[in-house]
């Protein structure tokens, strides 16, 4: 198992969502609710037909944590440690969950299994990825680190172009 992402572009609203759906191929999203405000410019209720998606697997839960650790440090998050005395060691993920704001704190706070980040924050973050794009090119643990960035790079440049990005 592992996190699959699927961004889309150009998104338009086609229909409403019934119970009679047979399943073709119109795009339903699930707002994370533990993460409010991520995608406040989706309808959940309705269906949705995209210009043009493409789609990646961000690894296993285990490798994609650590890749999240990577960008939190090259994104300045302090290490801290986790709350209630865990016995976890310090981590810059945890730095970024303290937070309420920062680069790639959207991303960085947010689920590693389903939901959607849409149109409005995904422009925030695609900002993040370009501006953050030199440092990880020189600074990545490991060329697959820095190919997984550049992957949701894309992503989100996608979902800035009226779109979404969907995490299952």
């Amino acid at each position: 198992m592992g996190l699959d992402i699927f961004a889309y572009k150009a998104l338009h609203a086609v229909k409403k969502r019934s119970d009679d759906d047979d399943g073709d191929e119109l795009i339903a999203f699930y707002k994370n609710p533990d993460f409010a405000g991520r995608a406040d410019d989706i309808d959940e209720s309705s269906l949705y037909e995209a210009q043009d998606s493409v789609e990646f697997r961000a690894g296993s839960y285990s490798w994609y944590n650590w890749w999240r650790e990577q960008l939190a440090r090259i994104a300045g998050y302090p290490a801290v440690a986790a709350p209630g005395g865990q016995s976890q060691a310090p981590s810059h993920a945890q730095g970024a969950w303290n937070a309420t704001s920062g680069p790639f704190w959207e991303l960085i706070h947010f689920s590693d299994a389903e939901g959607v980040i849409g149109t409005a924050i995904s422009r925030k973050l695609a900002a993040d990825f370009a501006a953050f794009e030199h440092k990880a090119r020189y600074w990545c643990p490991t060329d697959d680190w820095y190919a997984l960035y550049l992957e949701w790079k894309k992503a989100f440049e996608y979902g800035a172009a009226n779109g979404a990005v969907v995490f299952c």
